[in-house]
């Protein structure tokens, strides 16, 4: 490859600033420069070759990639110029164009850290190779600093991971400690069982798959170091805004009927499942609410086998006003965590919620004793 086409692949990128007083020579350069370099900026002398450099900055945000400057100008010489530039930028790429009888300069262009030197009259062919090596090295440091930019950020992130790791391992150890610590022995407690008749009007016993199960109710009432409080739960947890918007637009469904309409309706029943439903997906995204979860989705599944007219009318109003309570209730919920984030405790509404439901199952379901049994077989009800 010639070493033209090679300059040309390194330089056309960047941006170079020629500062020389002789015009046809000033001239003539910026024409061969043109050929390589993406810009091209050229001054007379060192003090507007200063401004342009100056100017440079506060237009584009970065310095000249290069400046190639004669030694012996009016007003500022090249040696001034290179001094001023240095206190500015101290790495810049500087190319110093003497004439042989400019010797004497030499050690002071040592001193400020000259290194590329091009001798007057101007051969190209030099010219060339010694662009290519100063572009090269700009080049290399660039592509390295790009490099070591990308590195550091992502060392920086995998620090947070890391950090974000320690805390969540951190976080589920003390929930796993609280656990063994304040679970209380779990408590016989009898399955309420939904007393249906056949045709022949024999007695049958149907138990549902789930029940809310309130046994969990006073494992609800936490001491103020077990309490979490919404910025720290959502440093742990993120939900998506889609799930949000569209638990809003169902909740404010629900609302609408549950306020319009006087007399409980299938519909209502309907809408108040689905919202539910919804909380049960967002509940069950996190192991802080799953128990709570569990229990909402037992009570859904009440709801979607219920008709209106097995509900006894003298108890639609009442249950009517649990619905509209707890809707009410789990919207301010989702208000105080995910929006406001200001609670100082996310589990403030489990035990209230919990037991709410209770009442609603309890309404549609009221627990009956089982007509073929003796109280003898209570027991075989029982479970652990």
């Amino acid at each position: 490859m010639s070493k033209v086409k090679l300059l040309k692949d390194q330089a056309n990128a960047l941006s170079v600033l020629y500062v020389e007083d002789e015009l046809e020579l000033r001239k003539s350069v910026v024409e061969f420069l043109n050929n390589f370099f993406a810009v091209v900026e050229e001054a007379e002398d060192g003090l507007s070759g200063l401004a342009k450099y100056k100017s440079y900055k506060e237009v584009s945000g970065k310095h000249f990639d290069i400046v190639i400057a004669d030694i012996n100008m009016p007003n500022m010489n090249g040696i001034e110029l290179c001094e001023n530039i240095r206190s500015i930028h101290k790495n810049q790429a500087i190319v110093i164009m003497s004439a042989h009888n400019d010797s004497t300069n030499l050690l002071s262009l040592v001193n400020i850290n000259i290194d590329y030197f091009v001798l007057k009259p101007i051969v190209y062919e030099s010219l060339i190779n010694i662009l290519f090596k100063v572009c090269r090295e700009i080049n290399d440091y660039k592509l390295l600093s790009h490099y070591y930019h990308d590195t550091e950020a992502l060392t920086d992130e995998l620090s947070a991971k890391n950090i974000q790791l320690e805390k969540t391992i951190s976080y589920y150890k003390k929930e796993i400690e609280l656990l063994k610590n304040d679970t209380p022995k779990i408590k016989k407690e009898k399955i309420v069982p939904e007393v249906k008749k056949d045709k022949e009007n024999k007695i049958e016993i149907v138990k549902r798959e789930k029940t809310v199960d309130t046994s969990i109710i006073n494992t609800m009432h936490y001491e103020d170091h077990q309490k979490i409080s919404a910025i720290e739960f959502l440093e742990e947890f993120e939900v998506e805004q889609s799930l949000i918007d569209d638990l809003n637009e169902n909740e404010n469904e629900a609302q609408n009927l549950l306020y319009a309409e006087v007399e409980l309706t299938q519909e209502m029943i309907s809408s108040f499942a689905k919202v539910l439903t919804y909380y049960t997906h967002f509940l069950n995204e996190t192991i802080e609410f799953k128990d709570l979860s569990y229990s909402i989705s037992a009570l859904v599944e009440v709801l979607n086998n219920v008709k209106i007219s097995d509900i006894d009318s003298s108890i639609q109003s009442t249950l009517k006003n649990y619905m509209t309570g707890i809707i009410d209730d789990m919207s301010n919920w989702k208000r105080v965590i995910f929006i406001d984030k200001n609670t100082p405790d996310i589990h403030y509404l489990d035990a209230s919620l919990l037991d709410n439901c209770s009442q609603i199952e309890l309404l549609i379901h009221p627990p009956e004793k089982d007509p073929n049994a003796n109280e003898d077989d209570d027991d075989d009800l029982e479970f652990f």
